[in-house]
């Protein structure tokens, strides 16, 4: 068997994958699926991911030297690196949710224990054998629980799409969250 020689390069785009992860688990909590909490919940942490992901393929092609610094940089000082090279208002709606995006990442990313306690719950707090449903509950969830539904993923999910896409316009390249996975380019070598 005769093997030839090929010379491939594969561009990765994690933040379409991301996003499509973020999709799909948004998707399944709206139709109310089963562990629609944890789909939230994956949709939310995707929004952050993506949104990592969106900066560094930017900060990739705007700045020569991004693979030497951006580990050094948190994800706010990200932005504003590339916005300030963009010329981007980061007062402007949809970067409002950037911070409140990347908090509730922070506080998974580093989860601490806590314990929450009530002794007064109304009735309909219960499920049909009268014990307490603790999603129920505000006072039994912490802040990035009561974070977990359907209304804010949505509102996060649609402002991490609109920063992308402002972005990548004003970076003059495709929008990474719109373009498919990996870049394949191959070509044999001749002999």
């Amino acid at each position: 068997m005769k093997y030839r020689k090929y010379k491939v390069v594969r561009e990765f785009n994690p933040a379409f994958d991301l996003n499509q992860i973020g999709s799909i688990a948004f998707n399944r909590a709206k139709a109310g699926e089963r562990y629609q909490r944890l789909n939230i919940i994956t949709a939310q942490l995707m929004c952050a991911l993506t949104m990592e992901a969106v900066l560094n393929i930017l900060g990739k092609r705007l700045f020569p030297d991004w693979e030497n610094i951006e580990r050094r940089l948190s994800h706010k000082e990200k932005l504003q690196k590339v916005a300030k090279y963009l010329k981007i208002d980061l007062r402007s709606d949809p970067f409002q949710l950037f911070q409140k995006i990347f908090k509730f990442r922070d506080v998974l990313v580093h989860a601490k224990p806590s314990i929450h306690f009530t002794d007064v719950f109304h009735e309909s707090a219960t499920d049909e054998n009268d014990f307490p449903v603790i999603e129920n509950i505000p006072e039994l969830l912490t802040d990035w629980e009561k974070l977990c539904n359907l209304e804010t993923v949505e509102k996060w999910r649609k402002a991490v799409e609109k920063m992308s896409s402002v972005l990548s316009e004003a970076a003059k390249c495709q929008d990474p969250v719109k373009i498919g996975g990996a870049v394949d380019i191959w070509g044999e070598i001749e002999a």
